[in-house]
């Protein structure tokens, strides 16, 4: 038996454990609490007293009401196997505050055969919730590796130093460079030793001393030596208490984006080279037809101060009642492109013709936009009409003859007809229709080919002049011939400047010539049918004349006499028949 110190001495010892240390004996499944240590009251807030008095029972009401089932049930399984148990489990404050707790019981026997639970419970709640944050944070560590190792960016961390301690596999494909080889470089090491580049890498060193974010667009080398273009974005690391831990950098590699944007500022570099030096006038368009641009060509041709044509209505510098306009707007709808010769009306009023051509298209934010091109024909307009005069008189000299002149301005494209052009291809001579588009839409299918390769040979200069017979169909479906003759005229330096022609409707001619060669083809068909009568019966004659000569007696044969005789009549009677054919050919033709 112990002494009455040494038990107060194990109590005190006990009562001052970090823990609630209870005893019971165990009564057939049932236990019967008979000592809780204060380590009660530390761990749940209710005095010792409440659960001494209460039993086991008072002591399960503070446990978290999700757990106690589960509770009870590892302690009755251990009571019924008379095995130890561990079990956690939560249990209420009494300040309303959730615990954590691991209980830890062990099942023994005394001497005289009485059972006993000695138990443990012990405040895990930081234990716990660290386990918790830890697996937070491995799940997020985890989920922010297969981001990194499935990204493609390259990602890098790096010390608080800026030396590189992991990369992920995006890293290596980019540069180049091994992942055993780059951990221990500090951050920077591949830029290249170019004056902007060291700028780059300074700004870089900066950031790593100050621990600030940093964010660039700059060359790298890569491990084969090939320079590409990185977007590097660098932030540093912290922990919850503000401590500094290192740096996270993503490198995403726009090499192609640069390459892009080099090529687009090229061509908008030549575009504005174009635009500002073209003798033409260039006009860019909204949606809305208001001005947006205007090259200097423009503002002189219009006769407005550079810069003053921006922001004015379309409808201000062109004459829209002109009647081709409307056909011109309508082709630029429907084709996306069109071409015509219309007015511009200049700062002081007056109207400029000009050869206008224009197009829509669509820029990189599906917006809608027109490009006007012009350019001044007031003086080929003016060289136009004296050769349409010249042309008129020629005109009323070849007038009766069928005959129509055209002339083709090869430096300017200007295309002139005479009225009876017009007529010979189904036209009226005040048609809107361009006289190109005119020839371009009657042109035979079959001989479309032969006669671009005949004006081709005239523009080149391969021939001075040539002659071509060709078909055309007119609106109204009839098929036409036509012959042309063209001749060369050349500038002062020997270039072709104009080609000038006639053009002849020779459709009645080559009906003519056909229905002749039919004719022919006919008199040969009956002169091959009839020859061989006549010969039959010229044979018979020559055949009495050798008899005569072998024996002239002979003819006083009446057989012979008469055969001769038939045969005469008959060849006769074929060659009549021969002529009376060909006279009704004659007939029928001048019907």
């Amino acid at each position: 038996m112990q002494e009455p110190a040494a038990i107060d001495k194990l109590l005190a010892l006990i009562n001052h454990l970090p823990a609630a240390v209870y005893h019971c004996i165990i009564h057939e499944d049932t236990l019967m609490l008979d000592f809780m240590s204060d380590g009660f009251s530390d761990l749940t807030g209710y005095p010792v007293e409440d659960v001494t008095a209460q039993n086991v029972d008072a002591y399960r009401r503070v446990v978290y009401p999700d757990d106690r089932e589960q509770l009870t049930l590892t302690i009755q399984q251990s009571l019924q196997a008379r095995k130890d148990f561990t079990v956690v489990y939560r249990i209420i404050h009494q300040n309303g505050h959730l615990k954590w707790v691991r209980e830890n019981g062990r099942i023994y026997s005394d001497a005289s055969g009485v059972a006993h639970l000695l138990g443990y419970v012990f405040d895990i709640t930081t234990e716990q919730l660290a386990a918790e944050l830890i697996e937070a944070n491995r799940q997020e560590l985890d989920l922010l590796s297969r981001v990194a190792r499935n990204t493609s960016d390259s990602i890098i961390i790096a010390d608080t130093f800026g030396v590189i301690v992991w990369v992920n596999e995006a890293f290596e494909r980019i540069s180049g460079y091994a992942k055993s080889s780059i951990i221990g470089k500090r951050l920077g090491y591949s830029l290249e030793e170019q004056s902007a580049s060291l700028e780059v890498k300074q700004q870089l060193e900066t950031a790593i001393v100050q621990a600030k974010p940093f964010q660039t667009e700059t060359q790298s080398i890569t491990a084969s030596g090939n320079k590409i273009w990185l977007e590097v974005a660098m932030q540093p690391l912290w922990d919850e208490a503000q401590q500094h831990l290192g740096f996270l950098l993503v490198e995403n590699d726009i090499t192609d984006r640069k390459q892009a944007e080099a090529e687009l500022a090229e061509q908008e570099a030549r575009y504005r080279m174009l635009f500002s030096n073209s003798i033409d006038g260039i006009l860019l368009l909204s949606e809305q037809l208001e001005v947006s641009d205007a090259n200097e060509a423009a503002c002189k041709l219009l006769q407005y101060h550079t810069g003053t044509l921006v922001g004015m209505q379309l409808a201000e510098i062109i004459d829209i009642k002109d009647e081709r306009f409307r056909f011109f707007t309508e082709e630029l709808e429907d084709d996306g492109k069109a071409r015509a010769e219309l007015y511009f009306i200049g700062a002081d009023g007056k109207a400029i013709e000009v050869d206008l051509t224009a197009s829509k298209f669509y820029d990189s934010d599906a917006t809608l936009h027109y490009v006007y091109i012009f350019r001044d024909i007031t003086a080929r307009k003016q060289e136009q009409v004296k050769m349409e005069q010249l042309l008129r008189r020629l005109s009323l000299a070849t007038g009766s003859s069928g005959t129509g002149i055209w002339e083709v301005d090869v430096q300017t494209g200007a295309i002139v007809w005479d009225d009876m052009m017009y007529v010979l291809f189904g036209y009226p001579s005040y048609s809107p229709t361009a006289a190109f588009s005119i020839w371009k839409q009657a042109m035979h299918p079959e001989d479309a080919s032969l006669m671009m390769k005949v004006i081709g040979d005239l523009v080149s200069g391969e021939k001075e002049v040539d002659k071509a017979s060709f078909r055309i169909i007119r609106p109204d479906g009839e098929i036409r011939y036509l012959d042309s003759n063209a001749i060369v005229q050349h500038d002062a330096k020997g270039h072709v400047q104009k080609l000038i022609g006639t053009v002849r409707d020779v459709t009645e001619s080559v009906a003519s010539a056909h229905k002749i060669k039919q004719q022919y083809k006919a008199l040969r068909e009956i002169a091959f049918a009839q020859s061989h009568e006549v010969r039959r019966h010229a044979a018979n004659i020559i055949s009495v004349i050798e008899l005569l000569q072998l024996d002239p007696a002979s003819l006083k044969d009446a057989d012979m006499i008469q055969m001769l005789q038939h045969s005469a009549t008959e060849m006769d009677k074929q060659i009549k028949l021969v002529v009376n054919k060909i006279n009704q050919m004659e007939k029928d033709q001048s019907g």
